[in-house]
């Protein structure tokens, strides 16, 4: 069965990263750190999800 956790801990870092990586474009301030900030964010999210996808890949081939 699946966790219900997995999916609201993902959708937190999703608005996380669309917060922080819109957030310059919408306030006009020019905020060079927040941006920079919002990508890294967003690279941590892609790069979670690949793993996630990697490690169910291991666990069906195990099967």
């Amino acid at each position: 069965m699946k966790s219900h956790w997995q999916d609201i801990l993902l959708s937190i870092w999703i608005l996380l990263a669309a917060v922080s990586f819109f957030a310059p474009l919408l306030l006009i301030a020019g905020s060079v750190e927040l941006e920079l900030v919002g990508r890294y964010v967003y690279l941590c999210v892609v790069a979670t999800g690949l793993l996630c996808l990697a490690v169910r890949a291991l666990r069906a081939v195990r099967r």
